[in-house]
């Protein structure tokens, strides 16, 4: 039984479009997170535990560079004036 369960846990990487959608999703923000929600439960429900866990580093860091920018941006716009 423990070897079934092994069997079904892939620990295969995410491919280079899986990233960059993931990225993108990142991007979009709140509607690229129902998105990003969908992809990883359907790796986590294939078990692939790698592109489960790293689909959602790469979202949270995606979208956390597009606020950053963003904050850059108001502060840089709000000193100008």
């Amino acid at each position: 039984m423990g070897n079934d369960a092994q069997s079904q846990i892939s620990v295969e990487p995410l491919s280079v479009v899986e990233v960059i959608f993931t990225a993108l999703y990142g991007v979009i923000g709140v509607i690229g997170f129902i998105f990003i929600i969908q992809q990883a439960a359907g790796f986590k429900k294939a078990g692939f535990i790698i592109k489960h866990r790293k689909s959602w580093q790469i979202f949270w860091l995606a979208f956390g560079l597009h606020i950053g920018v963003i904050i850059i941006l108001i502060l840089i716009a709000a000193h100008a004036k």
